[in-house]
């Protein structure tokens, strides 16, 4: 065993191997919600259990197996980065050679995903598990040649040519410049495997950011995202009395708070001082100029009329 820990094997770990082992090892291999929903152990209510999947879910992983890029727009508290470990600790277990990364917006928040992956991982029975061939803080390697590395979404974004599965979680909650500069960076390194997985997932932040440019382009059919939208009424025994009470308890009584957070919309751009009642109106009053002049840089709306005086001002700095 790994450093002694008992649930930690290693290549030297020895099992008998019952037929019902075998079987259910070749199933979980191929059926990842049977081995979700009989294996992989989450926390619930201080308590540990194996994960009860609801329907959304059980159309996430399916979509997972089937996809090479998702886009999940979900609710807060819905389970969306459960599922993302869930993914991760499958392909990394059965599949030899993955180098899977995790990437979330906040250091503390990268740790917290890898807690639940290691877990998920010791509660698995021991016949079950690849054995291990490194354990660290941030980052696990198999005796299959498989990773899981964690990390915060940095500028730089993971390098290298071994990249199989990408997950980035809360992904519109990335600095801009900094979300950008990580796609620049990351977009090769997927380019050079072209069965490279990835899985983008968040709640939204406004407008204008990269995770709601993927989220419009895969609406329009222009990238290859599948898309997984989950709101808050898809999650079972949230009613109508649920969504009062979160309003006026988890949303300072802010319904456009909740609507981004529990209905996920996109309000505006993020941190707007602008109320989204004002977007909805410039985007109803949107309309094509009436004339084009200067090959096009010069746009009119309207026609100068005799009777007015007109002023302008110009911003030179650019």
């Amino acid at each position: 065993y790994y450093l002694g820990d008992h649930t930690l094997p290693t290549a030297q770990s020895k099992f008998e191997w019952s037929d019902e082992m075998i079987e259910a090892h070749e199933r979980c291999k191929t059926d990842i919600i049977y081995f979700a929903e009989n294996f992989f152990t989450i926390i619930s209510k201080s308590k540990r259990i194996k994960i009860p999947l609801r329907d959304y879910q059980k159309k996430f992983l399916n979509d997972a197996m089937n996809h090479k890029r998702i886009l999940a727009l979900q609710s807060r508290q819905s389970g969306k980065s459960t599922l993302m470990t869930v993914y991760a600790l499958w392909l990394a277990n059965f599949f030899p050679d993955q180098a899977i990364i995790v990437c979330a917006h906040k250091g503390e928040t990268a740790k917290m995903l890898f807690e639940r992956i290691k877990l998920a991982y010791k509660e698995l029975p021991n016949w079950l598990k690849e054995p291990v061939l490194e354990w660290n803080k941030s980052s696990m390697r198999l005796e299959n040649g498989s990773s899981i590395v964690t990390t915060n979404t940095t500028a730089e974004g993971p390098r290298g040519n071994s990249l199989s599965c990408l997950i980035l979680d809360e992904f519109a909650f990335v600095a801009p410049e900094i979300a950008q500069q990580f796609w620049t960076a990351v977009a090769p390194t997927l380019a050079n495997n072209p069965d490279a997985r990835m899985f983008v997932s968040s709640t939204p932040n406004g407008i204008g950011n990269l995770f709601h440019t993927l989220y419009d382009k895969a609406e329009k059919g222009e990238n290859e995202f599948v898309i997984e939208n989950v709101i808050w009424s898809d999650v079972p025994g949230r009613d109508e009395e649920w969504k009062k009470q979160t309003i006026k308890n988890d949303c300072f009584g802010d319904e456009e708070i909740f609507a981004q957070e529990y209905e996920c919309k996109f309000l505006g751009a993020s941190n707007s001082p602008f109320p989204q009642t004002t977007f909805d109106k410039i985007k109803n009053d949107i309309s094509d100029p009436i004339l084009r002049d200067m090959d096009g840089y010069l746009k009119i709306w309207k026609l100068p009329e005799d009777d007015r005086v007109y002023s302008m001002g110009v911003d030179t700095s650019e």
